[in-house]
């Protein structure tokens, strides 16, 4: 054999051909982009951040509306007006201790108003 080869020859890698390599099994990387772990968790914490300071905002509205509605009622009764009533912690009212500050205070047989006699 020679090494010289004339062009009526073929050549001996003209007819080898190039497998190509499967896209699937290609090591480059893809033009899209793969969202990192870390980039899910942002959005998801900023959701979760929101939704609990709206719940925080909401329990303090219900507890203040709650608070209100517990303090008008409180305010209605004539118990404080009472020549009984005493501020103290133990004994608010000497007469009747069990009833003092409730609802049924209203209809007290015993209540003296501390300004005139009934």
């Amino acid at each position: 054999m020679s090494l010289y080869l004339s062009p009526q020859q073929p050549s001996p890698t003209a007819n080898t051909q190039i497998a190509q390599i499967p896209p699937e099994r290609t090591s480059t990387p893809s033009n899209s982009p793969q969202p990192d772990g870390g980039m899910v968790l942002i959005p998801l914490c900023f959701i979760a951040i929101w939704i609990g300071l709206i719940y925080v905002i909401a329990d303090t509205w219900k507890y203040n509306q709650k608070s209100t509605r517990v303090s008008r009622e409180l305010a209605r009764l004539p118990c404080k007006k009472c020549q009984f009533f005493s501020n103290n912690h133990y004994m608010k009212c000497a007469v009747n201790p069990y009833v003092v500050m409730t609802s049924a205070a209203n209809e007290c047989q015993d209540y003296r108003s501390k300004k005139n006699g009934r």
